[in-house]
């Protein structure tokens, strides 16, 4: 499997994944515990393609620099396709739907346990603040964070799966 078929995996994992959030509505898409048992699944999706790479290497050895490379262009992909489908989807196909998810994470940060001991004044800059990333998201800036969250911390986990996955051929013969 070459690097660019994985990034294409991973990134189908996240449009499944992502598909069933949506049709499952706001309320899921904007649970914490959702959220993590997603970012779960695309780990395991990445730790079953680090075993794939190393496997497919000749003998199943693979330095940590070409194990990282190969898993740092499948993220990158990854990241890039990722992004598209947000857009396509929040901008183009459901905007009305990016507005629910706006609405649902402000009600929920009104109901966290923290914001109980902001004052008025804290939870409205909170709110306006949200507001604006929200309405942000998909101008220049607000493109470049979302590709920043998605790419660096998948790159510090495929530094972390190199590690582990890496496998050096002994110096014997």
């Amino acid at each position: 499997m070459n690097k660019l078929t994985n990034g294409f995996i991973l990134t189908g994992a996240y449009i499944i994944i992502g598909l069933v959030l949506y049709i499952l509505g706001p309320d899921v898409v904007t649970n914490q515990w959702v959220g993590l048992v997603k970012g779960l699944l695309l780990l395991g999706v990445l730790i079953y393609l680090s075993m794939n790479i190393r496997k497919a290497s000749p003998n199943g050895f693979i330095t940590y620099k070409n194990l990282f490379g190969a898993l740092f262009i499948t993220v990158a992909v990854y990241s890039v396709a990722a992004l598209l489908f947000d857009v396509v989807l929040f901008k183009f196909i459901d905007p009305d739907f990016m507005i629910a998810v706006k609405e649902k994470s402000i009600e929920n940060m009104m109901d966290a346990p923290w914001a109980k001991n902001l004052s008025d004044t804290q939870m409205d800059n909170i709110i306006s603040e949200t507001e604006k990333g929200f309405d942000q998201a998909f101008k220049a800036k607000g493109l470049a964070i979302a590709f920043a969250m998605k790419i660096i911390p998948w790159t510090i986990i495929s530094l972390i799966l190199a590690a582990i996955f890496k496998r050096k051929q002994p110096d014997f013969a």
